[in-house]
């Protein structure tokens, strides 16, 4: 197996001669995807995909049995063929269905209806559910864990749309039986396969399988809040920043990336856009800079209510009114937040109760996690048993 991260994907289609004809997996975040694939397509065919050999395939269940039909045909015209599935479905398993559900939520708000009913009709196939039980409030709740509260005319938007088009909802089925045959074979001379999917699951048979005769371009991004997840995510931002400011002959400072990044939150989609307007907002001049940012954007990111309370704990004041008023902005219930400020505090006051109690003693600023584990853990797990009974006791 070869495995090659996309940021050094460019420099290896580069420096080594590319096969006669394969199986490719690009697989991670939607727009890097795009680039990675892009890059690819340019480097197979004299005219990218432009070029007669293209053959791009959206799998709604079945897709994969198409493009494997047409990677096993021998091109009419030319050297060499390329067919893409895109948005493969060999991976999908339970856990993907909140990423659809946001696919689904950002491409209706987007207006992107196609991409939308695309993302509905795998989810349901998932769920095993038809377009007219998302009337069923309840159904949804249990099924999808939505919560009651939720506004879900958009979902709804996306169904009437799907049942418009006649989209089918087709059980994906395992394609790993369908890949390894054939792959037994060698495809066509000059023919190649790419499988375009948004997430993979490394522990599972099939993936270590197709990944073994594959080229993989790893394109995931942490999407956690740890400072070693948010590290990476700023070097992606980076990244997209310097290759569209270098095509178009620009530069930004590091404040006004800053600023840029601030506002737009890892939404990569969002954050390409907002500098794409930048650059066309500046014109003639070779600088981007704050005052640019300021003039041209407003904050696109829907503070999540833990940063707030975070900064509400850590009694940064200016801090939790910054990210008050952004949370207000985005027609948070006021009520919600003073829920949230309430627990935050009953927690605090929970956790200064145990540091006053004896069981607390054995904490102390500083130490290490392991230590941590063993020595203080089993006391706040006695401490919220005792209390636990106190209350209920009351």
């Amino acid at each position: 197996m070869t495995e090659i991260e996309q940021t050094q994907f460019a420099a290896w289609l580069k420096a080594h001669p590319l096969p006669s004809s394969g199986l490719w997996l690009i697989h991670g975040e939607e727009l890097l995807r795009e680039h990675a694939l892009d890059r690819l397509v340019r480097g197979l065919l004299p005219d990218g995909s432009g070029s007669s050999g293209y053959e791009p395939v959206y799998d709604d269940g079945s897709g994969l049995g198409l493009a494997l039909e047409k990677v096993r045909t021998v091109p009419l015209l030319g050297d060499a063929k390329v067919v893409v599935l895109r948005d493969a479905r060999l991976f999908d398993s339970g856990e993907d269905r909140q990423k659809l559900l946001n696919k689904i939520k950002s491409a209706v708000t987007e207006d992107e209806m196609d991409k939308a009913v695309r993302a509905l009709a795998r989810l349901l196939a998932l769920v095993e559910l038809d377009y007219d039980q998302l009337a069923d409030r309840v159904l949804l709740e249990e099924i999808l864990d939505l919560s009651a509260a939720e506004d879900y005319q958009w979902l709804l938007a996306a169904a009437v749309h799907a049942k418009k088009m006649k989209v089918p909802i087709v059980k994906a089925h395992s394609g790993f039986e369908l890949v390894t045959t054939a792959l037994e074979r060698a495809f066509p001379s000059g023919n190649h396969l790419v499988l375009s999917t948004e997430r993979v699951d490394r522990r599972r048979k099939d993936y270590k399988a197709i990944a073994a005769k594959a080229v993989v371009v790893d394109c995931s991004v942490p999407q956690g809040s740890r400072a070693v997840d948010k590290k990476a995510q700023v070097g992606v931002l980076k990244q997209c920043a310097r290759d569209l400011l270098v095509q178009h002959g620009k530069k930004m400072a590091v404040p006004a990336f800053d600023v840029l990044s601030d506002k737009t939150g890892f939404q990569l989609r969002v954050f390409v856009s907002a500098l794409e307007t930048l650059i066309e907002f500046v014109g003639e001049r070779a600088e981007i800079g704050i005052k640019d940012v300021e003039a041209v954007l407003t904050r696109t990111r829907q503070d999540p209510v833990y940063t707030f309370t975070e900064a509400l704990a850590q009694r940064h004041l200016q801090q939790a009114l910054f990210y008050l008023k952004s949370l207000l902005s985005e027609q948070l219930n006021p009520l919600q937040l003073l829920a949230a400020m309430i627990n935050q505090v009953r927690k605090l006051i929970v956790a200064r109760d145990f540091l006053d109690d004896s069981l607390g003693r054995g904490w102390r600023p500083g130490l290490p996690y392991a230590a941590f584990r063993q020595e203080v853990m089993p006391d706040i797990v006695d401490f919220d048993r005792a209390l636990s009974c106190l209350l209920y006791t009351s």
